[in-house]
Protein backbone atom coordinates (compact mmCIF):
# COMPACT_ATOMS: atom_id res chain seq x y z
CA UNK A 1 0.00 0.00 0.00
CA UNK A 2 2.73 2.31 0.17
CA UNK A 3 3.71 1.76 -3.03
CA UNK A 4 0.69 2.91 -4.60
CA UNK A 5 0.85 5.49 -2.24
CA UNK A 6 4.14 6.80 -2.97
CA UNK A 7 2.93 6.37 -6.92
CA UNK A 8 0.07 8.41 -6.29
CA UNK A 9 1.95 11.43 -4.03
CA UNK A 10 4.71 11.05 -6.94
CA UNK A 11 2.23 11.22 -9.96
CA UNK A 12 0.13 14.18 -7.68
CA UNK A 13 3.40 16.04 -7.38
CA UNK A 14 4.39 15.51 -11.08
CA UNK A 15 1.07 16.78 -12.18
CA UNK A 16 1.22 19.80 -9.73
CA UNK A 17 4.69 20.59 -10.99
CA UNK A 18 3.44 20.63 -14.75
CA UNK A 19 0.87 22.71 -13.85
CA UNK A 20 3.04 24.82 -12.16
CA UNK A 21 5.30 25.24 -14.85
CA UNK A 22 2.35 25.88 -17.74
CA UNK A 23 1.45 28.36 -15.32
CA UNK A 24 4.47 30.04 -15.19
CA UNK A 25 5.29 29.55 -18.70
CA UNK A 26 1.25 31.15 -19.73
CA UNK A 27 1.78 34.17 -17.13
CA UNK A 28 5.24 35.18 -18.74
CA UNK A 29 3.89 34.56 -22.20
CA UNK A 30 1.39 36.78 -21.24
CA UNK A 31 3.70 39.59 -19.44
CA UNK A 32 5.57 39.15 -22.49
CA UNK A 33 2.59 39.71 -24.98
CA UNK A 34 1.59 42.73 -22.48
CA UNK A 35 5.01 44.29 -22.35
CA UNK A 36 5.22 44.17 -26.03
CA UNK A 37 1.96 45.49 -26.92
CA UNK A 38 2.99 48.58 -24.14
CA UNK A 39 6.22 48.96 -26.33
CA UNK A 40 4.38 49.27 -28.97
CA UNK A 41 1.65 51.21 -27.51
CA UNK A 42 4.33 54.19 -26.04
CA UNK A 43 6.01 53.38 -29.70
CA UNK A 44 3.02 54.33 -31.82
CA UNK A 45 1.97 57.45 -28.93
CA UNK A 46 5.33 58.56 -29.26
CA UNK A 47 5.51 58.44 -33.21
CA UNK A 48 1.68 60.35 -32.78
CA UNK A 49 3.54 63.36 -30.59
CA UNK A 50 6.27 63.12 -32.93
CA UNK A 51 3.94 63.59 -36.07
CA UNK A 52 1.82 66.30 -33.97
CA UNK A 53 4.72 68.20 -33.42
CA UNK A 54 5.85 67.89 -36.81
CA UNK A 55 2.71 69.23 -38.23
CA UNK A 56 2.58 72.28 -35.62
CA UNK A 57 6.36 73.04 -36.96
CA UNK A 58 5.58 72.68 -40.87
CA UNK A 59 1.91 74.90 -40.09
CA UNK A 60 3.76 77.52 -37.92
CA UNK A 61 6.53 77.58 -40.98
CA UNK A 62 3.89 77.91 -43.62
CA UNK A 63 2.40 80.74 -41.56
CA UNK A 64 5.65 83.03 -41.23
CA UNK A 65 6.23 82.03 -44.66
CA UNK A 66 3.43 83.56 -45.87
CA UNK A 67 3.22 86.30 -43.42
CA UNK A 68 6.91 87.17 -45.07
CA UNK A 69 5.69 86.91 -48.59
CA UNK A 70 2.55 89.20 -48.08
CA UNK A 71 5.07 91.36 -46.08
CA UNK A 72 7.32 91.11 -48.95
CA UNK A 73 4.62 91.93 -51.56
CA UNK A 74 3.43 94.73 -49.83
CA UNK A 75 6.37 96.17 -49.46
CA UNK A 76 6.82 95.95 -53.67
CA UNK A 77 3.29 97.04 -53.97
CA UNK A 78 3.93 100.45 -51.72
CA UNK A 79 7.79 101.19 -53.70
CA UNK A 80 5.95 101.18 -56.81
CA UNK A 81 3.21 103.55 -55.56
CA UNK A 82 6.08 105.89 -54.27
CA UNK A 83 7.85 105.49 -57.48
CA UNK A 84 5.13 106.04 -59.36
CA UNK A 85 3.98 109.96 -57.64
CA UNK A 86 7.25 110.92 -58.19
CA UNK A 87 7.35 109.81 -61.78
CA UNK A 88 3.63 111.30 -63.45
CA UNK A 89 5.39 109.36 -67.25
CA UNK A 90 5.04 106.15 -65.26
CA UNK A 91 1.62 107.09 -63.50
CA UNK A 92 0.20 103.76 -64.38
CA UNK A 93 1.94 100.89 -63.93
CA UNK A 94 0.95 100.43 -60.80
CA UNK A 95 -2.27 99.88 -61.22
CA UNK A 96 -1.64 97.73 -64.05
CA UNK A 97 0.02 95.06 -62.44
CA UNK A 98 -2.78 95.57 -58.99
CA UNK A 99 -5.18 94.91 -61.56
CA UNK A 100 -6.42 91.67 -63.00
CA UNK A 101 -6.17 91.91 -66.53
CA UNK A 102 -9.34 91.25 -68.27
CA UNK A 103 -10.21 88.43 -71.05
CA UNK A 104 -9.96 89.68 -74.49
CA UNK A 105 -12.28 88.28 -75.96
CA UNK A 106 -14.82 90.82 -73.69
CA UNK A 107 -16.72 92.99 -76.53
CA UNK A 108 -16.04 95.97 -72.86
CA UNK A 109 -13.33 98.48 -73.71
CA UNK A 110 -10.32 98.44 -70.97
CA UNK A 111 -7.94 100.53 -73.20
CA UNK A 112 -6.48 103.16 -70.72
CA UNK A 113 -5.93 105.42 -72.92
CA UNK A 114 -9.79 106.54 -73.28
CA UNK A 115 -11.72 107.69 -70.78
CA UNK A 116 -14.27 104.28 -70.69
CA UNK A 117 -11.50 101.73 -71.17
CA UNK A 118 -9.98 103.61 -68.43
CA UNK A 119 -13.39 103.82 -65.93
CA UNK A 120 -14.21 100.29 -66.80
CA UNK A 121 -10.51 98.93 -66.32
CA UNK A 122 -9.70 100.81 -62.66
CA UNK A 123 -13.61 102.12 -61.78
CA UNK A 124 -12.56 105.69 -61.35
CA UNK A 125 -11.46 108.49 -63.76
CA UNK A 126 -7.86 109.27 -64.51
CA UNK A 127 -8.12 112.46 -62.26
CA UNK A 128 -9.81 110.51 -59.16
CA UNK A 129 -6.95 107.92 -59.61
CA UNK A 130 -4.23 110.63 -59.29
CA UNK A 131 -5.97 112.30 -56.25
CA UNK A 132 -6.29 108.62 -54.51
CA UNK A 133 -3.33 106.56 -55.15
CA UNK A 134 -0.73 109.18 -56.49
CA UNK A 135 -1.55 112.03 -53.50
CA UNK A 136 -2.09 115.15 -56.29
CA UNK A 137 -4.10 117.73 -55.16
CA UNK A 138 -7.23 118.36 -57.18
CA UNK A 139 -5.83 121.01 -59.02
CA UNK A 140 -3.10 119.23 -59.71
CA UNK A 141 -4.77 116.19 -61.12
CA UNK A 142 -7.04 118.04 -63.12
CA UNK A 143 -4.09 120.14 -64.79
CA UNK A 144 -2.19 116.97 -65.19
CA UNK A 145 -4.97 115.09 -67.27
CA UNK A 146 -5.72 115.93 -71.09
CA UNK A 147 -9.25 117.37 -71.66
CA UNK A 148 -10.51 113.77 -73.39
CA UNK A 149 -9.74 111.98 -70.46
CA UNK A 150 -11.92 114.21 -67.80
CA UNK A 151 -15.64 113.99 -67.55
CA UNK A 152 -17.31 116.82 -67.37
CA UNK A 153 -17.82 117.77 -64.30
CA UNK A 154 -14.41 117.69 -63.74
CA UNK A 155 -13.62 120.28 -67.08
CA UNK A 156 -16.24 122.77 -65.06
CA UNK A 157 -14.49 122.36 -62.09
CA UNK A 158 -10.83 123.17 -63.00
CA UNK A 159 -12.65 125.63 -65.13
CA UNK A 160 -14.03 127.05 -61.69
CA UNK A 161 -10.55 126.88 -60.56
CA UNK A 162 -9.27 129.28 -62.94
CA UNK A 163 -11.98 131.50 -63.17
CA UNK A 164 -11.37 131.16 -58.72
CA UNK A 165 -14.21 130.45 -57.84
CA UNK A 166 -13.01 127.49 -55.93
CA UNK A 167 -9.70 127.20 -54.71
CA UNK A 168 -6.81 124.49 -55.29
CA UNK A 169 -9.09 121.91 -53.33
CA UNK A 170 -12.67 122.52 -54.68
CA UNK A 171 -13.60 124.29 -51.83
CA UNK A 172 -15.64 127.49 -52.41
CA UNK A 173 -13.94 131.08 -52.11
CA UNK A 174 -14.83 134.35 -51.49
CA UNK A 175 -15.26 135.31 -55.29
CA UNK A 176 -18.50 132.50 -55.32
CA UNK A 177 -20.14 134.39 -52.70
CA UNK A 178 -19.71 137.88 -53.85
CA UNK A 179 -20.95 136.21 -57.39
CA UNK A 180 -23.97 134.87 -55.54
CA UNK A 181 -24.60 138.20 -53.86
CA UNK A 182 -24.46 140.35 -56.43
CA UNK A 183 -27.01 137.43 -58.95
CA UNK A 184 -29.36 137.97 -55.61
CA UNK A 185 -29.10 141.79 -55.82
CA UNK A 186 -29.54 141.53 -60.23
CA UNK A 187 -32.68 139.90 -59.55
CA UNK A 188 -34.03 141.12 -56.52
CA UNK A 189 -34.06 144.63 -58.49
CA UNK A 190 -35.15 142.97 -61.66
CA UNK A 191 -38.21 141.67 -60.14
CA UNK A 192 -39.05 144.70 -58.60
CA UNK A 193 -39.69 146.86 -62.13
Amino acid sequence: MKKIYLLGLIATSSLLFAACKNNNSVNKNSNSSKEKSENIMTKKSSKKVASIALKKKKESESISKAESESKIKLEAKNKTITSNSSSQNSQFTSAQSAQVQPSSSSPISYDENTLTGFLNKYGMSPVAYKIKYEGMSEYDALKSTPNDMKDSGEMQTEYMMDQGYLDHNGQPTNKTQQNAEESTESSSSDGGN
